[in-house]
C-alpha cells in the first residue's frame, strides 16, 4: 500500500502534467500573461515530486512516465518561450532607440 506521501506525489506529478499540457496550449495561443501566472504553480508542483524517494516501483514508474510527457512537452515549450523573447529584446531595443530620439529631438528644440 503507498505512503500518503507518495500518493501526494502521484497527486502532484498528475495535476503537473495536467499544468504542463495547459501552459503549452497558452503558449501556442500567445497568451503570455496567463502562462506566467502559471510559474509559481508550476514551481510548487515540481518541488513536491521526488520519484527516487517512492520505493514502490508501480509507483515510482508511474511518476517517472508522468514527469517524462511532462518533459516532453516542457520540450514543445521552450522554442516558443525562446521566440517570445526574442520578440520582446527586439521591441525593448526599439523603444530605446525611440526614446533615444525623442530626447535628441528635445535638446535640438530646446526644451
Amino acid at each position: 500500500m503507498p505512503l500518503p506521501r507518495d500518493e501526494a506525489m502521484l497527486e502532484a506529478a498528475i495535476e503537473l502534467e495536467h499544468l504542463a499540457r495547459r501552459r503549452l496550449e497558452l503558449a501556442r495561443s500567445e497568451r503570455w500573461d496567463e502562462l506566467v501566472a502559471s510559474e509559481t504553480r508550476r514551481g510548487e508542483l515540481a518541488r513536491a515530486i521526488d520519484p527516487s524517494s517512492v520505493h514502490a516501483p508501480d509507483l515510482q514508474q508511474a511518476l517517472v512516465t508522468r514527469l517524462r510527457r511532462i518533459t516532453d512537452m516542457d520540450d514543445q515549450l521552450r522554442p516558443l518561450l525562446e521566440g517570445r523573447l526574442e520578440e520582446l529584446g527586439r521591441t525593448l531595443l526599439d523603444a530605446r532607440k525611440g526614446a533615444a530620439g525623442n530626447r535628441a529631438y528635445q535638446r535640438f528644440r530646446g526644451d
